[in-house]
């Protein structure tokens, strides 16, 4: 689910996705963080395709998607280290891309 979360936290990462594109010799410093980005959410997407990590989650059914949404919200904690949290209704579309169609 890393590419399709990194995608949904958008603008919030990229800064930090364009150290990790650096790091990795994807980007160079002077590519935009947008750009370096993508280059990361794509070479993430590359190495599940390799290691053959699928892209949707065969369990998630629609009929679940609200309470599994409700339940991931009532979870989240301002603590946690994450760059955006996500409301019940975000989440359902977050568990709508990953649902297997």
């Amino acid at each position: 689910i890393l590419p399709v979360m990194l995608r949904e936290y958008d603008t919030s990462i990229h800064k930090k996705l364009h150290k990790i594109a650096v790091y990795l010799g994807l980007s160079n410093k002077f590519d935009t963080p947008a750009t370096s980005a993508e280059r990361v959410i794509s070479w993430i997407e590359d190495l599940n395709k390799y290691f053959n990590i699928p892209k949707n989650i065969d369990d998630i059914k629609y009929a679940d998607i609200e309470d599994l949404a409700k339940l991931a919200d009532k979870e989240a904690n301002p603590l946690y280290p994450v760059p955006v949290l996500m409301n019940s209704r975000e989440l359902e579309l977050i568990y709508l891309k990953l649902m297997n169609n």
